[in-house]
C-alpha cells in the first residue's frame, strides 16, 4: 500500500512540477579532445521540488517514464533545449556549439514525435545541424523498423543522432 501511494505522490508532484517550472536544464560542457575547447554541451534535466528538495534523475525519470509522462517531460528539454541554441546563435562566440539532448524510447516512438522535433525547431529557429538527439541503445529492441524510419526523416531535418552509453 506504502509503495503504491508513494508511486501516486510522486505522479501528482512531477504534474504540479511541470506546471511550477520545478524542473531545470543544466548544460554540461562537451570538450574537444584534441584542442581541448569547448565543441558543445549536454543538456541535463533537474527536478528541485520545494517538497523532496532535489530528486535525482535516477529516482524521477523512470519514474516518468513508467507513468508515461515522458513525452511531455522530454517535449519541454527539447523546447527549452532548441531556445537555448536559438540564443547561442546570437552571439559569435557561442554559435559554433552544438546541444546534445537525450530521447527517452517512449518520446522517440510517440507517433508525433518527428513533427514535434521539426515544428520546435521552427518555432524556436534554432539550427538543427546544431542540435543533436541521444538515443539510449533500449531504442534498437523496439520496432527496429520504425525506429530506422523515424531516424532517417530527424537526419533528413539535419539533426546529428548518437547513441548514449552503447
Amino acid at each position: 500500500h506504502e509503495a503504491v501511494q508513494e508511486r501516486r505522490n510522486i505522479e501528482v508532484d512531477l504534474r504540479a512540477a511541470l506546471k511550477r517550472n520545478e524542473l531545470e536544464l543544466f548544460y554540461q560542457p562537451l570538450v574537444s579532445i584534441e584542442t581541448s575547447e569547448i565543441i558543445g554541451y549536454e543538456a541535463l534535466l533537474r527536478w528541485n521540488s520545494p517538497k523532496r528538495g532535489p530528486v535525482s534523475p535516477a529516482e524521477f525519470i523512470p519514474e516518468a517514464e513508467s507513468l508515461g509522462l515522458m513525452t511531455t517531460i522530454g517535449g519541454w528539454v527539447l523546447e527549452q533545449g532548441c531556445q537555448t541554441l536559438a540564443e547561442w546563435e546570437k552571439t559569435p562566440e557561442l554559435r559554433h556549439l552544438t546541444l546534445s539532448i537525450n530521447v527517452s524510447t517512449s518520446q522517440l516512438m510517440h507517433e508525433d514525435f518527428v513533427d514535434f522535433v521539426h515544428e520546435t525547431l521552427v518555432k524556436t529557429r534554432a539550427l538543427p545541424e546544431r542540435l543533436i538527439l541521444e538515443l539510449t541503445e533500449s531504442v534498437l529492441v523496439t520496432d527496429i523498423e520504425l525506429v530506422i524510419a523515424k531516424l532517417i526523416a530527424l537526419r533528413a531535418l539535419g539533426i546529428t543522432l548518437s547513441l548514449d552509453d552503447f
